[in-house]
């Protein structure tokens, strides 16, 4: 395998517990998993713990559940699952959002984390840098239609204003 780019690391495992664990028939009701279904992973090696003893799962767990559900579900034979897992460290206690094989690089992780953007920030930070400098003839199209967007919009709040300045003189 050829070295990841940048912006992929290797995947890292969970072991950080919470102070809140879960109810066990709670989790695999969210993720949509049978207690059998845990249990025949266990003996394929992929779940590396009885969920039948336990009455609550910690982040580790859930983590290692939905990650194995998610290949599991993918439609891949056993024996193909098996050689994908060869890959990685047991257990697999995997962040199952941010993990995903690449056929180029093998097991990588996104080390980006989406964050929430406040839109009006993101806005005043970039929009009327990125009009003067950056939008050229490719980008002709979106501007004319972020205009009309924009006009319409002006539209609507002025006619808005307008029976509220109406509505308020009448009274």
């Amino acid at each position: 395998m050829s070295e990841i780019p940048y912006y992929w690391g290797y995947p890292v495992q969970s072991s950080q517990r919470t102070l809140f664990e879960e109810d066990r028939d709670d989790v695999l009701l969210k993720l949509q998993v049978s207690l059998d279904t845990l249990e025949g992973w266990r003996g394929k090696g992929w779940i590396s713990f009885d969920a039948t003893q336990m009455k609550s799962l910690d982040e580790p767990e859930i983590w290692e559940i939905a990650f194995v559900r998610n290949i599991a579900c993918s439609g891949l034979s056993d024996a193909t699952i098996d050689i994908l897992l060869s890959g990685l460290a047991k257990p697999y206690r995997y962040h199952p959002g941010r993990v995903a094989y690449n056929f180029a690089y093998g097991w990588v992780q996104s080390i980006y984390e989406r964050h929430e953007v406040d839109v009006y920030e993101f806005f005043d930070e970039h929009f009327e840098d990125w009009v003067r400098h950056n939008a050229g003839e490719d980008d002709l199209y979106l501007l004319n239609s972020l205009i009309e967007i924009l006009q319409s919009r002006v539209a609507d709040i002025e006619i808005t204003l307008l029976k509220s300045q109406s509505e308020d003189d009448g009274q």
